[in-house]
């Protein structure tokens, strides 16, 4: 993924005439060559090669809103504290001139509708929307009434975009919308995403920013796409497809979700980071502080990557105070970190309600920091006994009351073993320093197109079944 992005952002760079200033060595790399990360002094060359503000005008718009957009994408891969070192004085003035266009031309212009647009529904075929209204720099309110919107070219939306009613976003092929101050879903008003055949539409949200640190930033309690202010509840957000990556930067919520959020990720390419306290994905820094009910969270496909915030907030569900979360993955791959003692995926060490764990399909890696549970909360592989997802905890699973129903492939740290009756999947493999166990009464099937290789270092023990080339 990040050698797909260097790729896109060197050819962006090209056409915005600053290729030069990061050279393409840096951002698109050979395939068998190592990966190099995006430096700060790299970024900040993008940022300085901004004009100035009082050159930008309605002729030369475009080229600065790809500008942006190039800066936007490499630095979210930079660190938070990478990102904070960069300069951005030249960045906000562009954008405050690109908003002052805007403010000329009046947000009342008749809307611009597209007609017959194709996008990819739940069921992987193509489904075609008659009629929905083109994404504008100047559209920050999308409502019920015009229902259906689509991102055509690079829009940049300076301000915060409000969500009313029932929304539905179609991500183009090739196209990409930057939301500098994410998106708004609370209760009672919902956003569906949906891509297109390639896949390759892109949407960047980014929440609130509070860099003190003491909550007096207005724009502090923002998720990246959710929840609008503090104490406001989360409404429902569904993510079908395209690329998704929402972050709160320095705010204090998720990357998407907040309080009572109710998320789920069908398809897709999803990335979110959470602000202080907060998940990536499910609950900000104070979910149910005055008695609200826990985020649901569900994964069905999709490939998603999730990173808490820290203090104790998780990858996937929980924010550190308030209430836990409930999360069902039953497909996709999932990576989920927790940092500063958080898990991957589950609840916080103060949650007043427990979280609800129930992982029964999918590839899915927990990572948690030093020796905190990877996985933190009311575990189970599902109601069926045929689970079978495969499972990469880094740390412990802390809930093991139903370990006598579970079902699937588990690794708690580099001790895996198997549960129920398993059949290996493409693209499983042991590492160095694994050991992998057939349970009692479990069986493991290498089917005949497979092979599993056992590595040296690597232990194999068979207490059950295990079934090669049928």
């Amino acid at each position: 993924m990040k050698r797909v992005l260097r790729q896109w952002l060197a050819g962006l760079l090209s056409v915005v005439l600053v290729f030069t200033l990061l050279p393409a060595a840096a951002l698109a790399e050979e395939a068998d060559g190592p990966t190099e990360h995006i430096t700060v002094q790299q970024v900040q060359a993008l940022i300085d090669a901004l004009p100035d503000a009082d050159t930008i005008t309605a002729d030369n718009r475009a080229d600065v809103e790809a500008q942006l957009a190039a800066i936007d994408a490499a630095k979210l891969e930079l660190t938070v504290d990478e990102a904070a070192a960069l300069d951005i004085t030249r960045y906000d003035a562009a954008v405050e001139a690109i908003q002052a266009l805007d403010d000329m031309t009046g947000a009342d212009e008749p809307r611009t509708i597209a007609a017959n647009v194709p996008y990819i529904g739940t069921d992987g075929t193509g489904e075609t929307c008659l009629s929905a209204t083109e994404v504008e720099s100047s559209i920050t309110a999308w409502n019920n009434d015009e229902g259906w919107y689509v991102v055509n070219g690079s829009v940049i939306v300076s301000d915060r975009i409000t969500v009313t009613g029932n929304v539905n976003l179609i991500l183009a092929d090739g196209c990409t919308l930057t939301a500098l101050l994410g998106i708004t879903v609370n209760t009672g008003n919902s956003l569906t995403i949906w891509g297109q055949s390639g896949g390759t539409g892109t949407l960047i949200a980014k929440g609130g920013t509070d860099p003190t640190g003491l909550y007096g930033e207005p724009n502090a309690w923002l998720a990246g796409i959710g929840s609008g202010s503090q104490g406001d509840k989360c409404g429902a957000i569904t993510i079908n497809g395209g690329n998704v990556k929402a972050t709160a930067e320095e705010g204090w919520n998720a990357g998407i979700g907040g309080e009572e959020a109710k998320i789920t990720i069908n398809g897709g390419n999803v990335t979110a980071t959470g602000g202080r306290y907060s998940a990536g994905i499910g609950a900000g820094s104070e979910n149910g502080a005055d008695g609200s009910n826990p985020v649901t969270i569900t994964i069905n496909g999709g490939t998603v990557n999730a990173h808490g915030g820290g203090a104790t907030a998780a990858g996937i569900g929980a924010g550190a105070t308030g209430h836990g979360a409930n999360i069902t993955i039953t497909g996709g791959n999932v990576t989920a970190v927790g940092v500063e003692e958080g898990a991957g995926i589950g609840g916080a060490r103060d949650n007043t309600v427990t979280s609800k764990i129930e992982i029964s399909g999918g590839s899915v890696t927990a990572n948690s920091s030093g020796n905190n549970p990877a996985i933190y909360g009311d575990f189970s592989t599902g109601s069926e006994p045929d689970g079978n997802a495969v499972i990469y905890a880094s740390g412990i699973i802390s809930d093991k009351s139903k370990q006598n129903n579970w079902s699937g492939i588990i690794f708690e740290r580099n001790a895996g073993t198997v549960y129920g009756d398993q059949t290996l999947r493409p693209g499983f493999a042991l590492t160095g320093g694994q050991s992998l166990t057939v349970g009692n009464q479990a069986s493991l099937t290498v089917p005949s197109d497979m092979t599993l290789t056992v590595p040296s270092g690597v232990t194999v023990t068979n207490n059950g079944t295990i079934n090669v080339g049928t």
